[in-house]
């Protein structure tokens, strides 16, 4: 279960493994939840997610390192079976709170609509500045993989809130992960 998930002050690592990883070298003593995730677009492809209470051993492991700055939990409580996320980058810092206070909206709205939606986590690059990542974490692949952006409430949400009043713009696309291995190493997030 993500519990916890709306709490600040933790770090995020992403790291792509290498094709011929299965799952990728143990987490780091110190992770508090590690996941390994297999893309459902390119399902040789897979990246390890490890969350951290510190910014030191989050730096240790050699990832992309985020912040989160807030969750927000879903209605889905048993563990998630499917990943989700987005890397976005705001080109005028001035309109960085418009951006975090809308992805604020929209977690809450898919809190609303989604019955497998489990959590999304809004986190901050610690090295590039205006540079974002949405985490979302589903109880099943449609929700993943279609319904938290094709739902019509969502689509609604999105029109009337387009990424450029945000000046944001999406480096990555939507990628969508199946959770190979969950493991929360010293207890829940």
């Amino acid at each position: 279960m993500l519990t916890g998930t709306t709490d600040t002050g933790k770090f995020v690592v992403t790291k792509e493994l290498a094709r011929h990883q299965e799952l990728g070298p143990l987490p780091a003593r110190e992770a508090s939840l590690s996941l390994a995730l297999r893309s459902l677009q390119d399902p040789e492809r897979m990246v390890r997610l490890d969350t951290f209470a510190s910014e030191g051993p989050a730096r240790a492991t050699g990832g992309e390192v985020y912040e989160v700055l807030f969750g927000v939990r879903g209605p889905w409580d048993a563990p998630p079976s499917h990943v989700v996320y987005a890397i976005w980058s705001i080109r005028d810092q001035e309109r960085t709170a418009a951006f975090v206070e809308s992805r604020r909206q929209l977690f809450t709205l898919r809190q609303q609509v989604l019955p497998t939606f489990a959590a999304d986590w809004l986190l901050k690059h610690t090295d590039h500045e205006g540079r974002y990542m949405v985490v979302g974490f589903y109880g099943d692949e449609a929700g993943a993989s279609r319904l938290c952006r094709e739902h019509p409430l969502i689509k609604q949400f999105a029109a009337a809130h387009p990424a450029s009043d945000y000046s944001a713009v999406d480096l990555t696309g939507l990628l969508c992960w199946r959770i190979q291995d969950f493991s929360p190493a010293t207890g829940p997030v």
